[in-house]
Order: C-alpha cells, then sequence, then structure tokens
C-alpha cells in the first residue's frame, strides 16, 4: 500500500484491520515539525463499493512553548472516521456529498486516504502548545525563564 492508499481489491467483505507506519514527508507534512514517523492503524468495513474506515492515528510533533519557547515534542493522538463510496454511485446528491469531510469517493480499485490524513493531524497540533501545564513562561522585562528560577523582576512572576 503506497502512503495510505488502499487497495480494494484486497480487502475482503466485511472488517478489516490494517497497520501503517507512514513517513511524513509521503503525507506532505514537513520532516521538521514531524520527526517522528505517523503510525496508523486502519479498521476497514466493506460492504460491496461502500467502506467505512476508521483510523487511529498516533504520532508527535515538534512544537514550541507558547510560554517559555522553548522547542518540545508534543504526543498527537487522534481517530478519524470515513465513508467511502464509489464515484458516479452516489447519483444527484453527489455533488453535495464531496463537501462532507467525513465522506469521500474512490474509484472503484483504491482509495486514497493521505490528504484526510494529512488534514487531521495539522489540525491536531495545539494551537497554544505547552511544554508543561504549569509552564511559568518568561520575564517580560529581561527575558529569564521562570522554570529556572527566580530573576531580579520576579516579584510579578505568576505562582
Amino acid at each position: 500500500m503506497a502512503a495510505l492508499r488502499l487497495d480494494l481489491s484486497a480487502l475482503k467483505p466485511g472488517h478489516n484491520r490494517l497497520d501503517e507506519v507512514v513517513p511524513p514527508e509521503a503525507l506532505g507534512l514537513p520532516p521538521e515539525d514531524w520527526p517522528n514517523p505517523i503510525q496508523v492503524l486502519v479498521d476497514a468495513d466493506r460492504s460491496g463499493d461502500e467502506v467505512h474506515v476508521t483510523l487511529e492515528v498516533t504520532s508527535e510533533s515538534a512544537e514550541e512553548c507558547a510560554r517559555c519557547l522553548r522547542g518540545f515534542r508534543a504526543p498527537l493522538d487522534f481517530t478519524l472516521s470515513l465513508y467511502a463510496d464509489r464515484s458516479g454511485s452516489g447519483g444527484r446528491y453527489e455533488r453535495e456529498l464531496e463537501r462532507d469531510d467525513y465522506v469521500v469517493f474512490h474509484d472503484g480499485r483504491h482509495l486514497d486516504l493521505a490528504e484526510q490524513v494529512r488534514e487531521a493531524a495539522i489540525l491536531a497540533r495545539p494551537m497554544a502548545p505547552l511544554c508543561r501545564p504549569d509552564c511559568r513562561g518568561l520575564c517580560t522585562q529581561c527575558g529569564a525563564d521562570w522554570n529556572e528560577g527566580p530573576c531580579p523582576h520576579s516579584a510579578g512572576a505568576p505562582s
């Protein structure tokens, strides 16, 4: 299987389980932001041309703490559920369904999941990453890291 491209002829009817390890570059993610491969557990339930897919994704992203500006790795775990059907079989509602984030279409041979996983991975990154929940941040006057101890201006430091 190419980077998260399911070969539908290899999927038996009913439940299928695949475990894939994908390099971030294969999903269009920069390796400097994604230092580890992306682990994807694929549960695919096939019934004819219809495939219900659940993806459990695990990885780490390289982040910079919003308070102290230290680099750290943030664990990422998320689940993505999709419904896939053969293109051309959705009738007059197919165009409306294409706009739904949880509905994808395939050509009858392959189901490409790379773009959905890439988008979900980007959205799973924290908006204001913290190296730890009790990070004290930096002094606004001298830039000292309050996690390492007090500075001359530490009277205003968060406790």
